[in-house]
């Protein structure tokens, strides 16, 4: 009896070992992280799917645009992120502003990390940073918004 409780308690311990965690070095600057990204824009995420084909999984975020400072000058924008924060997939909230670097990812959509400088858009200081947007969405209520942030 007590062989089968040592058996399955080595189990227990080798299953608790650890994982592999995010680990990030100090992001690149405003300018050298706008310069490596395929786009910089401000917006809020309006959609999620979960793609499970590549390994580690990665969610796939349709954003609303309310600002571009670099990419594709479109309303809409899609982009992956790992599914997971310690494979550093970023976690958007609903109805919350973000500031988005999103890097190249060849035959897809750019990709987001926890590495990078994408963060919420509220009193974020790389705003002012960025200069004024090269492009704004025609949506009414965007421009207000991209004011009072670049203020």
């Amino acid at each position: 009896m007590i062989r089968p409780l040592l058996f399955a308690a080595a189990l227990v311990v080798a299953a608790a070992a650890p994982v592999a965690a995010c680990t990030c070095t100090e992001p690149p600057s405003v300018e050298d992280s706008r310069a490596l990204s395929a786009a910089v824009f401000t917006g809020v995420a309006i959609g999620v799917v979960l793609d499970t084909e590549p390994y580690p999984e990665q969610y796939i975020f349709t954003f609303r645009v309310h600002a571009w400072w670099k990419g594709p000058l479109t309303e809409l924008v899609t982009i992956r992120t790992a599914s997971s924060g310690a494979a550093c997939g970023v976690g958007f909230l609903e109805n919350v502003e973000y500031l988005v670097y999103a890097y190249p990812n060849p035959g897809s959509e750019p990709y987001v990390s926890l590495c990078s400088r994408t963060a919420r858009a509220a009193g974020n200081p790389d705003i002012p940073a960025l200069g004024p947007p090269a492009a704004v969405p025609a949506s009414p209520s965007s421009w207000g918004r991209v004011k009072s942030l670049y203020r």
